[in-house]
């Protein structure tokens, strides 16, 4: 079974980098806090990820979902993933998942369980 993964679109908190990730099949993260490197670990193909943005104080916006395809590198402080991007330029707004007001918080990746209604709403077209 799948795992359900909801991540960022901006490696350095700046800018979002979909518009290169998506049309080449990639997405990129740094893997330095201790937190985040496990999860990166545990990512697999066939695992679904939803690429988020900030949209106000209390909502995100999922632009894009994909298919993990394969973990392409993984130098120790970043990882590449070939991700099949599904449908893109979603623009699906849902109420902000995670700490609202904490800008690094949107950025952060988080793992989704499968049955959650939340998964429902973000991976299902």
């Amino acid at each position: 079974m799948p795992q359900y993964w909801l991540a960022g679109a901006n490696p350095d908190l700046k800018e979002s980098m979909a518009h290169v990730w998506v049309p080449r099949g990639l997405w990129i993260v740094h893997c330095e806090e201790e937190t985040i490197g496990p999860m990166v670990d545990e990512m697999e193909p066939g695992d679904r990820i939803a690429l988020r943005d900030k949209y106000s104080q209390t909502e995100m916006i999922v632009r894009h979902v994909g298919v993990i395809q394969a973990q392409l590198y993984r130098p120790g402080d970043r990882a590449v993933f070939a991700v099949d991007w599904l449908p893109t330029d979603l623009g699906r707004v849902l109420p902000f998942l995670g700490t609202p007001g904490r800008g690094a918080g949107i950025w952060r990746l988080t793992k989704l369980p499968a049955n959650n209604p939340r998964t429902r709403e973000i991976f299902f077209l």
